[in-house]
């Protein structure tokens, strides 16, 4: 992005967060941010998150359908400026369409200068959301400046419209979304596919399942365990066009696949919006936008189908992060047990499998991993790895399958041009753990969400744990002159650059998440140690418009489309 544009062009500092929110450091925080340069700690009950209980099925779970948990949205509900969370939720199968119902949880950081939730989901509208629900989505939809949901849900997908003030709209009807009353969606997507400046819509099937008569079992290591997804039947990927007031049909022709997730962002420079979904026991696929609604699939021949070995892997969570500075997009996904994870690095047309010599492959052979992201923790100006892990089968033990049911998230610190993943066992990292020590708490986890929820200026993480409850890390970094967020208008979509004198960074805020959620409406950035100097900021969106501006470190920048 060299062009630059002025005109038209809306630039709000919003400071570096409200002083009450300011805390005195504890005894273990008051060590070096050398020794220990990442510091989450869980604040679940004092923000009002300890008793938000997720419902995916039973426990046990018997069947596929209840391990996949549900999704996470992240997004300004009520137009305060801050950020709410919205959780989809499942149900059981004895009653897939009346569950406990999608929560709305309302940020009172504006209100009350700290980081709290609360429950706003009586008079919100989505109380009637019951559907079994999985993945979400989130933009502006209808363009009137206020963000919107799509949940994905086993039956019918759900458009819900906001209205900026906490409420929404089922329009679901209104706008087109067929009736189904079979079949599972993962996760949605939306993005920019024909660049005219609206949000079209890209939904991920699954399965066609019912839940009155789930498969039954099969056999994995000889142990008796839950059937799926190899032998049962895909469901095909549903895309939609925007044309101003509903979504209209498209066919993409693509092979029906196992997806559980997807990418929307231009991965070829090429100023489109192309489209990646990660499948779940058969080869990802890569859409390569044509323009006017055409697509070509072409992950086979570009590498990113499968990994270095040549096999299709189980792609639960992807992260998008320009890893080895070429301003190119590269995408990282997480698998199943007795697999590693896996980075393909985008090299201008085709993808390298670099995860070993990248460091990415230590530490997640025995973890089957979901939600994941790169985000720049310790504020040293590249990106760091996180990844959330749990099992699918209730019979895993380290004897029966080299896995554990439950499991700790893992980390991954970028250093130079490597990941360093933080063993909790390891005696040198010790510091390190003891400040964080979620890295040692097994879970069954599933979703996540990273954003700055308490507008510090570093980036907090929300957790969903299938059958548990919600978890928050908040991020402690110590510093506040580091780092600096920008906050596009509209925000999905858009590519966002910054140039200090230490050089160039990139994000890019992509339609998909980190598994069946949604990423924040806002790109943030570490700025490293000796931070200083004035910060240029340019932002590219979908349909060609662009803006360059500048703008001290420590700050939040808001920049519209010209």
């Amino acid at each position: 992005m060299t062009a630059r544009m002025s005109l038209g062009l809306l630039l709000v500092l919003l400071g570096c967060g409200d002083p009450s929110t300011e805390r005195n450091a504890t005894p273990e925080e008051s060590e070096s941010a050398d020794a220990v340069p990442v510091r989450l700690v869980r604040i679940d009950e004092a923000a009002g998150l300890a008793t938000i209980d997720i419902t995916t099925g039973e426990d046990p779970a018997t069947t596929i359908l209840e391990v996949k948990g549900t999704g996470l949205g992240v997004l300004d509900a009520d137009g305060d400026g801050d950020l709410d969370l919205v959780v989809p939720n499942g149900s059981t199968l004895d009653r897939p369409a009346a569950g406990p119902g999608a929560i709305y949880l309302r940020n009172l950081l504006v209100e009350n200068g700290r980081l709290e939730f609360e429950d706003a989901t009586a008079g919100s509208g989505l109380e009637s959301h019951r559907d079994w629900s999985f993945g979400v989505a989130s933009g502006d939809v209808d363009g009137d400046g206020h963000q919107d949901l799509v949940i994905a849900t086993l039956g019918r997908d759900r458009l819900w419209l906001g209205s900026g003030d906490g409420t929404f709209e089922d329009a679901s009807d209104r706008w087109g979304l067929p009736e189904e009353e079979s079949g599972w969606t993962a996760t949605a997507g939306l993005g920019d596919l024909d660049a005219d400046g609206d949000l079209d819509l890209v939904t991920v099937g699954y399965l066609d399942i019912d839940p009155s008569d789930p498969p039954g079992t099969s056999t994995f290591r000889g142990i008796e365990v839950l059937s799926g997804p190899r032998g049962l039947e895909p469901r095909a990927d549903r895309w939609f066009e925007n044309v101003g007031d509903r979504f209209e049909v498209r066919e993409v022709p693509a092979t029906a696949r196992y997806g559980l997730n997807l990418v929307i962002l231009d991965v070829d420079g090429d100023g489109r919006q192309d489209v990646i979904v990660g499948n779940d026991s058969h080869p990802n696929q890569y859409h390569r936008n044509l323009g006017d609604w055409n697509f070509e699939e072409i992950a086979v021949r570009t590498g990113i189908a499968m990994n270095r070995e040549g096999d299709a892997q189980a792609t639960m969570g992807m992260a998008v992060a320009d890893v080895d500075g070429d301003a190119r997009p590269d995408l990282f996904s997480t698998n199943f047990s007795s697999d590693t994870n896996t980075l393909h690095v985008n090299r201008e047309g085709f993808f390298d499998d670099l995860t070993r010599p990248m460091g990415l492959a230590e530490g997640s052979r025995p973890m089957l991993g979901w939600a994941t992201e790169f985000v720049d923790l310790d504020h040293d100006g590249d990106e760091d790895l996180l990844a959330v892990n749990g099992h699918v089968y209730p019979q895993a033990t380290m004897e029966s399958m080299d896995s554990t049911h439950a499991q700790a998230p893992g980390l991954w610190l970028k250093e130079g041009d490597r990941f360093r993943f933080i063993d909790p066992t390891d005696p040198d990292r010790s510091s390190m753990v003891a400040a964080n020590a979620w890295l040692t708490e097994p879970r069954h986890d599933r979703a996540a969400v990273f954003a700055d929820l308490d507008r510090d200026g570093d980036v907090d993480v929300v957790i969903a744990e299938r059958n548990g409850s919600l978890r928050i890390l908040e991020n402690r970094h110590d510093r506040t002159d580091d780092w600096i967020v920008v906050e596009p208008v509209p925000a999905l979509g858009a590519e966002v650059e910054i140039e200090t004198a230490r050089g160039v960074q990139r994000r890019w805020i992509r339609g998909g998440g980190p598994f069946q959620s949604n990423v924040a409406p806002e790109a943030h950035f570490g700025l490293g140690p000796a931070a200083s100097g004035p910060v240029r900021i340019r932002v590219r969106w979908p349909d060609g418009g662009m803006a360059d501006v500048t703008s001290d470190p420590g700050r939040r920048v808001r920049v519209e489309r010209p």
